[in-house]
């Protein structure tokens, strides 16, 4: 494999698919308390999507990250700072998809008038949900991790560009373009991707990850994941060791 040929999924895959942050987001309550600043503050949960909202809405709004780096957000109880944070909020952008359910129930809670809006819900539908070993349809539960696809990451763009031309129209166009930029660059890192992938034999498409993230990766690229380490599986050996 040529050169270029193996950094191609790696350029896709460190800025999209943010595997180490893959339930968990920026320091708790990330951000100055924006003391004279009069721009729109965004609340974001996740750090995939507080840095495609980053990209989106560029220096347009203080972006506000609030679950801490390396915390499991499906569990993560919000502290005092990050009710706080969501009080203050003009715009709430979350995963959904039960992804982060503390996060959200305390927002719709604190939020006051602020928009609540859960991405993943908008992305896919009840239709193309996911289940897999760690993710058991029988729980209900769906895989949640749609931004390693960068066709669902696209999504994600789309709907922060959206929401924020809605709630502040002077600045759509900056918005629209921002997302534009942002489609061209994963457009690009999708091609290369799909080139790089060719060159693994189909019966060699199989991944172990570190975490169980990249189900919707897996789909769209023509690969099979078998397995998976859960975060939380290697905390428990190292208390058992």
């Amino acid at each position: 494999m040529t050169r270029s040929r193996l950094l191609a999924p790696l350029a896709l895959l460190l800025p999209i698919a943010l595997v180490a942050g893959a339930c968990g987001g920026d320091d708790d309550a990330a951000g100055s308390d924006g003391g004279g600043d009069d721009r729109l503050v965004v609340v974001t949960t996740v750090s995939p999507i507080t840095s495609i909202a980053a990209d989106v809405i560029g220096d347009l709004a203080r972006i506000q990250g609030v679950v801490p780096e390396g915390t499991n957000s499906h569990t993560f109880e919000p502290s005092p700072s990050v009710s706080e944070v969501l009080e203050g909020a003009d715009v709430v952008f979350a995963n959904g998809l039960q992804l982060e359910e503390p996060t959200l129930a305390l927002a719709r809670d604190v939020a006051g008038d602020a928009t609540i809006v859960e991405l993943g819900d908008l992305i896919v539908s009840p239709d193309d949900y996911l289940y897999d070993f760690s993710f058991p349809e029988d729980e209900g539960k769906p895989n949640p991790h749609l931004w390693t696809d960068p066709t669902l990451a696209k999504g994600y763009a789309r709907y922060i560009a959206d929401t924020m031309s809605e709630v502040d129209p002077d600045n759509a166009e900056t918005y629209e373009a921002n997302r534009a930029e942002f489609d061209g660059i994963v457009d690009e890192l999708d091609t290369a991707l799909r080139t790089a992938l060719d060159t693994v034999p189909e019966d060699n498409r199989k991944l172990v990850t570190y975490h169980d993230a990249y189900a919707y990766w897996a789909q769209t690229y023509g690969w099979t994941v078998v397995g998976a380490v859960q975060p939380e599986d290697l905390q428990r050996q190292e208390r058992v060791g």
